[in-house]
């Protein structure tokens, strides 16, 4: 029995029964944020319908690594040609192609798991709409596509008509400066890509079994706070010739960053620990396995931006706390138990080790000032602020958040 994760409930026991003699209980939970599923498992077998089942516990909170996937797919037939399947269906041309027909080709395609089944509509009167008040330069697109950016800027969607599909398809692009990451989609399939490690101005594809296909560019204009990006798509139903057509959307299109805030709260703005402990039967005084850290961290949202647990270092030059790097003779004040330091030797870079017995996790900070060029870069975790100086409150205290979850704390 294969299961489709887009109409799934996560979390939510399923059972399947062989005839009420075994029962197969099970229940899936993604971690959004991480990379794995949480899987319980259980096995249940009942030779009595007045008496308990003997039950058989096969997993527990066990977390399963997600594969690396490839969001640039290929046809789920290799070699499809769409003119051989009209052929051998007896269909003469593509205006002849039926609904039944029709739904056919889209489970030879693949594409049937992952079509919303209420379809977006075309606005006949103008291709580009815009709710954003900054002025992007966009191009003129044709009659069979619409696109709208929203009021941030920094996003937008497609409707896309494909009449030799008979059907309109949804294309979406986000990109968060201030979450650091990218989001593309088609229909309901969509990826996420964090920006930490990013390959400035390469382009990828992202393909959906090869009919539809996105082109992305990303260069980062940091000093200017803006992005310039180029976003096309393609539409393919023959794997060895021309594409039906290919279209640039953008083209090194200049899209302004949103102005991030560093005050960032929960995600789940009334999360509560002792709840969630509850929620997931965990003992008011038991300590958390490694497996529910992983999951608690989860759900604060906080996976994606934490680094490697950096680690103390023994070079420290006074014994205890300190690493320092710095050739002039300066004053460093005593750090907490479990924190460690290092000046490095420009005697402008200060980073910190923290370790969170609680998580059992190395927290990383990082304070960078640059007076050449009058920058100031803040590091908590992989998030990471970089401030004008020339606009900067001096005297203000200022508190950088990950989430409500770490807090980074610059005193007047």
């Amino acid at each position: 029995m294969t299961r489709s994760f887009f109409d799934f409930n996560m979390g939510v026991p399923f059972q399947i029964n062989f005839g009420g003699i075994l029962r197969f209980e099970y229940s899936v939970n993604n971690l959004a944020y991480g990379n794995g599923f949480l899987i319980n498992a259980l096995l249940k077998t009942c030779f009595e319908s007045s008496l308990p089942c003997v039950e058989i516990p096969l997993l527990s909170k066990a977390i399963f690594e997600k594969p690396v996937c490839s969001y640039d797919l290929g046809f789920a037939e290799k070699d499809f040609s769409l003119q051989q399947w009209l052929s051998s269906n007896g269909i003469l041309q593509e205006s002849q192609i039926n609904p039944m027909f029709m739904s056919k080709l889209y489970d030879k395609l693949n594409l049937s798991p992952y079509l919303f089944e209420k379809q977006c509509s075309l606005n006949s009167s103008q291709t580009w709409s815009t709710d954003c008040e900054f002025p992007i330069d966009v191009q003129q697109l044709p009659n069979n596509i619409n696109c709208h950016f929203d009021q941030s800027c920094t996003s937008f969607t497609c409707c896309v008509d494909i009449s030799t599909l008979q059907r309109t398809f949804l294309v979406k692009f986000r990109i968060d400066s201030c979450e650091d990451k990218v989001e593309r989609g088609k229909e309901k399939y969509r990826s996420t890509q964090y920006l930490f490690n990013y390959n400035w101005g390469e382009t990828e594809t992202m393909s959906l079994f090869g009919v539809i296909r996105q082109r992305l560019s990303v260069d980062n204009l940091e000093a200017e706070k803006k992005f310039i990006v180029s976003f096309g798509i393609s539409v393919c139903l023959e794997s060895d010739s021309h594409c039906l057509f290919n279209l640039e959307i953008l083209t090194d299109a200049v899209i302004p960053k949103a102005l991030c805030g560093w005050n960032n709260e929960f995600l789940k703005k009334d999360f509560d620990y002792l709840d969630w402990r509850h929620d997931n039967n965990l003992l008011e005084a038991a300590i958390l396995s490694q497996n529910e850290i992983d999951v608690l961290v989860d759900a604060l949202g906080v996976t994606p931006y934490l680094t490697s647990n950096c680690q103390t270092s023994n070079k420290s030059t006074d014994g205890q706390t300190w690493v320092n790097e710095c050739p002039i003779d300066i004053s460093l004040p005593t750090l907490p138990e479990g924190t460690q330091c290092m000046l490095r030797s420009d005697c402008f870079f200060v980073e910190c080790c923290t370790y969170l017995d609680f998580i059992r996790h190395g927290m990383h900070t990082g304070f960078h000032l640059q007076p050449c060029t009058f920058l100031l870069n803040i590091e908590l975790e992989k998030l990471s602020f970089t401030i004008n100086l020339f606009e900067f409150e001096f005297g203000k205290e200022y508190i950088l958040r990950l989430y409500g979850v770490f807090a980074l704390r610059l005193p007047e």
